[in-house]
Parts: C-alpha cells; sequence; structure tokens
C-alpha cells in the first residue's frame, strides 16, 4: 500500500481555493466545557454559518493498482510527510 502525503504548499493551495478551511491555534488548555467550545467556535467560524456544507470532497481514497496494490490517499491538512511514522502490518 502507498500513502500519498501532500506537502504543505499543496495544502497552501487546498486553502486558498476553499473559504472554508481554516487553521485553529493549538490552545494552552484542554477543550473542555461550554466556554471553551464557544470560544473555539468563535474562532473557527467567526461570523460564518457552522452549518454550512464547505467539503464535499472525500476525505480518503483507495485506489487499487494491479495486480496487488492498492494506494490510501488521505487528506490531512496542516501537516508535513515527517509527521508521520506509518507501519505497514500484515501480508
Amino acid at each position: 500500500m502507498q500513502v500519498q502525503i501532500l506537502e504543505e504548499r499543496e495544502w497552501q493551495k487546498v486553502l486558498s481555493s476553499n473559504s472554508c478551511a481554516r487553521e485553529v491555534p493549538l490552545h494552552s488548555t484542554k477543550l473542555a466545557g461550554i466556554e471553551m467550545l464557544l470560544i473555539n467556535g468563535d474562532i473557527i467560524f467567526g461570523e460564518d454559518d457552522p452549518s454550512k456544507i464547505c467539503c464535499t470532497g472525500k476525505p480518503y481514497s483507495i485506489i487499487d493498482q494491479p495486480p496487488k496494490n492498492l494506494r490510501l490517499s488521505i487528506k490531512v491538512p496542516f501537516t508535513e510527510k515527517q509527521d508521520f511514522d506509518i507501519k505497514r502490518l500484515g501480508k
């Protein structure tokens, strides 16, 4: 199985073409309780409608590559290839 990871520059293209994609800062505390969820919701959505459907694409795809190979492509924004430690288990 081959895993495709988009580099940061590729994600910047996705972000610039999709007004719904947003980067959220890492908080210094857990997102626990109504107050923190409201704060995070304001950061993410601002004045936008949170019920608006933003993404219609697939978050992942599995592509058959004969004779015995599969390719798994997963959209994971704001990451770099070196952020992953991918292992294959089984045959």
